[in-house]
């Protein structure tokens, strides 16, 4: 069935040969766009490009994808819009079941948009998928049929009840994996035998067992090989079996009938490969340490003993508390590509296209001893940007097995919107693979409204990949300042929710493992203000235009900045917090429009994010965690010692005190009363806070464990009288 999930709005083509009439439906059912179309690349495009900016993901269906049809749907694939074919036969027969027997344009493309939106198995998809290509390919190439012609790959049976087809598959695995391993050309002799290499099978003579049975081709002289599970040819040495079992299997486990004849093959250093029994396709950008741990669990194989057929140059990345790390990549020489695409029966091209780690390859690597495969294993975010886990029920979807999958994904695509998951990072070291944010519907919705910002990023020339990281930044600040915001609501819900409903008991945890989840819709937000030309004219006219000052704590910009993301209180807060990202962006944005800040470079740029202004992963915040809690001695730190809500407090209180007496500065000028009136209150309200946080701060170090007497000795006062402190400040509590 068509995966329409994503899909923003439903555009039904009416094709003609000099116009078409178009429909457009959102997933509601209400129609947005009922016109006549130019058949004509710019008016097409324009309206594609307007679609997609307003509603995000537009399907574009006709009836007709040939001849008349060829037109809009290339326009409409190179505007990013996702195309699809309705039948004709089947588009009849939808339309009979509407009232009315008129056969109008209008309502043709009507019926077209609405069997998109409600019966997306009608539709047939106009693009194949690199799965499906590499399928179809693999299947005709190993078939004998030419290269370069895709034919459909064979039916096969399902496998027996009994269990036959999986003993046979185990049995032949049992030596034939190991004899997977390219072995050095040598003189026609086996290296564990010493007999020649194409020797007959054990049992017949030259040209004396039938086909099928492992023996030669009937009349040659020589044994000509053995047919893999697909089709391809494997030397007779690849699988030492058992009487009286088949030589040649399918997918399925069952015997081949036939045994075309064939030879084993190599490469020009003379390495001999040998196809794998079982095929294993890539899926899009994932890593190819995955992929390794798919072919090994598909064999029945421990990923270690798969991983030990390569010459490995480095020991793979680890978790300080020990084990492997999930977003550890792999990088192969030429060698060890060929031998990879030999185990999972995929052509290396294919492999290329789908892994993007495929054609790197480490200084440490080499061509190897005689040829032989090596690997070398860094962390994955340092190959090609950040790792995520994979959705497991996708993945299920096409493999058939629902097995753990990394691929490598930016932070705005990491919501499976088919099955309501947030995908987290893979180099953390925490058990959750994702979060589910069926809940919190925004989330889904900020990902596809992603796709418009990143457009106007593009024609506004600047990299998406920059304004999201500023944005990102300028939201992960305002996520660390958020307990001190009395009223925020929004984000509390959405921890709780992607939490399972309470993230109270173990806060600190869910705000470092659900950050991400909780501010993605308001980095959305912010990045698409922060592309808005009218926001940086507020804040060049807060900045005083051409006449400079000092930006105001209530200016035009923050003001609107916080109502673009929904809390209209935010303004006055960000527009204090000084040296942060957002207050970077606005003085380079100033300091372009004066044509000051000298010659071009980092300091102008509005794009540019400092080093201090990038916020911690949830990798290194969940590692300072974790040593946090286990300090030398009793293990006991402050953060894991101290709940979150009390150092909180004691945070607030002497923040507002430092901001209290920062006010004073030039305070002793003007007449005496005035001065002293106001340094005695600003004083006497300074002090009560530093006293507030001085005694949550004995109190919590008292609940912690810490010796009374140690305490009293710090507060410098005696036992008795911090007892009789903290008893009177546990009744004020109530």
């Amino acid at each position: 069935m068509y995966d329409i999930d994503d899909v923003g709005v439903f555009l039904g083509l009416e094709v003609g040969k000099s116009a078409h009439h178009g429909h457009g439906l959102t997933p509601a059912g209400k129609k947005v766009f009922d016109k006549q179309l130019p058949n004509s690349e710019p008016k097409l495009r324009a309206v594609f490009d307007k679609l997609a900016a307003k509603f995000g993901t537009v399907l574009v269906i006709v009836d007709q994808s040939a001849s008349i049809g060829a037109l809009p749907l290339t326009v409409a694939r190179d505007a990013g819009c996702k195309i699809a074919y309705l039948p004709g036969l089947a588009m009849r027969r939808i339309a009979d079941l509407y009232p009315g027997e008129a056969k109008t344009d209008a309502k043709d493309a009507a019926v077209i948009a609405d069997a998109a939106r409600t019966m997306p198995h009608t539709l047939r998809s106009l693009e194949l998928t690199d799965e499906i290509t590499a399928e179809l390919t693999v299947a005709d190439r190993q078939h004998g049929r030419g290269a370069g012609r895709v034919r459909l790959p064979p039916v096969h049976r399902p496998a027996h009840r009994d269990g036959r087809a999986g003993r046979t598959v185990r049995a032949a695995l049992a030596a034939g994996v190991r004899a997977a391993r390219p072995v050095a050309a040598g003189r026609g002799r086996r290296p564990d035998t010493g007999t020649p290499r194409c020797a007959p099978a054990a049992g017949g003579g030259r040209g004396a067992a039938p086909v099928g049975q492992g023996g030669a081709a009937s009349g040659t002289g020589r044994s000509r090989g053995r047919v893999s599970s697909r089709g391809g040819r494997m030397p007779d040495q690849l699988f030492s079996r058992p009487r009286g079992e088949p030589a040649c299997l399918d997918s399925a486990g069952h015997p081949l009938r036939k045994r075309p004849p064939g030879r084993r093959t190599r490469d020009r250093g003379g390495v001999t490969h040998h196809p794998g029994l079982l095929r294993t396709a890539p899926l899009p950008r994932e890593t190819t340490s995955s992929l390794i741990c798919r072919i090994a669990s598909r064999y029945g194989m421990e990923a270690k003993a798969l991983r030990s057929y390569w010459q490995w140059r480095n020991y793979p990345p680890g978790h300080d508390g020990g084990g492997a790390r999930a977003d550890a990549e792999v990088l192969l020489n030429a060698a060890g590509r060929q031998l990879l695409a030999g185990l999972c029966s995929v052509e290396e091209d294919v492999l290329a296209r789908a892994l993007p780690s495929w054609g790197q390859e480490d200084a440490k690597l080499s061509a190897g001893k005689n040829g032989a495969p090596a690997a070398a294993g860094p962390a994955g975010g340092a190959v090609a940007g950040p790792v995520a886990f994979g959705c497991r029920l996708c993945a299920a979807r096409r493999t058939g097995t629902a097995v753990r999958v990394v691929r490598y994904a930016p932070r705005w695509e990491r919501v499976c919107v088919r099955h309501g998951r947030w995908l987290l990072d893979a180099d953390a070291d925490q058990p959750l693979e994702y979060l589910d944010v069926r809940g919190v519907p925004e989330v889904a919705a900020a990902q596809r409204r992603w796709a418009g910002v990143a457009r106007r990023a593009a024609r506004a020339g600047v990299e998406p990949e920059r304004v999201f990281a500023l944005a990102y930044a300028v939201v992960a600040r305002w996520w660390e300042q958020a307990l001190n915001w009395e009223r925020e609501t929004v984000w509390p819900r959405r921890l709780h929710q992607v939490a399972g409903g309470n993230a109270g008991g173990d806060l600190e945890r869910w705000r470092i493992v659900g950050r991400d989840t909780v501010v993605f819709p308001d980095v959305v937000a912010v990045a698409d203000a922060l592309l808005d030309p009218a926001m940086a004219q507020l804040a060049w006219l807060d900045s005083g235009a051409g006449r400079p000052r000092a930006l105001p704590a209530d200016g035009a910009f923050c003001r609107r900045l916080g109502e673009r993301v929904g809390r209209k209180w935010l303004g006055p807060l960000a527009a204090t917090d000084y040296g942060g990202p957002l207050t970077s962006w606005m003085g380079s944005v100033i300091r372009l429009r004066r044509g000051a800040g000298g010659p071009p470079g980092y300091d102008n740029d509005p794009w540019w994010l400092r080093q201090e202004h990038q916020p911690a992963t949830m990798a290194g915040q969940l590692r300072v965690l974790g040593k946090e809690k286990k300090a030398p001695g009793s293990g006991r730190m402050w953060r894991a010692a101290v709940p979150a809500e009390q150092r909180t407090l004691i945070t607030r209180a002497i923040e507002s005190a430092e901001e209290q007496l920062l006010q004073l500065r030039g305070a002793q000028t003007g007449p005496t009363a005035d001065v002293a009136r106001q340094l005695l209150r600003s004083l006497r309200h300074s002090a009560d806070l530093i006293e507030n946080a001085w005694k949550r701060t004995a109190l919590v170090a008292a609940n912690a464990g810490m010796p009374l007497e140690e305490v009293a000795q710090w507060a410098d006062m005696s036992p008795d009288a911090l007892v009789n402190m903290l008893t009177a400040g546990q009744e004020d509590r109530g």
